[in-house]
């Protein structure tokens, strides 16, 4: 499993120290295939996979999910998102967020 560089609080030290302003823009991996990006002062989220809910609802089949990383942040520590964007694939339901009610949680607050 790969330890992301910058976790918990490390990460958000980071976050809040990186140049603001005009025209300045930061992009951190979330792992998986997530991403937080800082433009003009904007905090935009890409399809983070912030818990094990995979992890759990395939653990007893024979197709486990197993994460690529450790988990990078709790969600709810990311309070400050202006927008976030979720990818789902509605082709195949296994894996869309109506199927997971956990991950719809993760941002509910």
């Amino acid at each position: 499993m790969i330890k992301p560089v910058l976790q918990d609080d490390a990460l958000l030290a980071d976050i809040w120290s990186a140049p603001k302003g005009p025209g300045q823009f930061h992009v951190w991996w979330l792992g998986q295939s997530g991403f937080l990006i800082r433009w003009n002062g904007w905090h935009l989220l890409f399809d983070p996979y912030l818990s094990d809910s995979l992890t759990h609802k395939y653990a007893a089949t024979d197709k486990p999910h197993l994460r690529l990383t450790e988990r990078v942040i709790a969600p709810e520590r990311l309070d400050f998102i202006d927008v976030f964007f979720l990818h789902t694939n509605i082709c195949a339901d296994d894996y869309s967020y109506q199927s997971m009610p956990d991950r719809q949680n993760e941002f509910a607050s």
